[in-house]
């Protein structure tokens, strides 16, 4: 059974941001080829295909590995749908993500 991914909007724009320092800095191809690992992660989430690797109890959180870059989904599964709070680097701002989830 397929359920909804829904990005929020930060989750939206660490994506944009991701890939547009990649169109920059990085080898041409590289922009197009981590969005496509993480549609496809998106899309194997929505389908529960894609394993979960950690979760935190106290958060409520669960991550996914962007498989080939140093990315990481973290996202929120509720009865609904899957929603996705950001799309971080595995190494930069460790947590910064953690004020999305309101207070706790």
């Amino acid at each position: 059974m397929s359920r909804p991914v829904a990005l929020e909007r930060a989750a939206y724009e660490d994506l944009l941001a991701t890939l547009e320092w990649h169109d920059v800095h990085a080898r041409e191809g590289t922009s197009e080829r981590l969005s496509a690992a993480v549609h496809q992660l998106l899309v194997e989430l929505g389908e529960d295909r894609a394993p979960s690797r950690w979760f935190s109890r106290k958060l409520g959180v669960r991550t996914a590995f962007v498989e080939g870059f140093p990315y990481q989904i973290l996202y929120v599964d509720d009865a609904v749908e899957l929603r996705v709070l950001a799309v971080a680097h595995l190494r930069r701002r460790p947590g910064y993500w953690r004020k999305r989830l309101g207070p706790q």
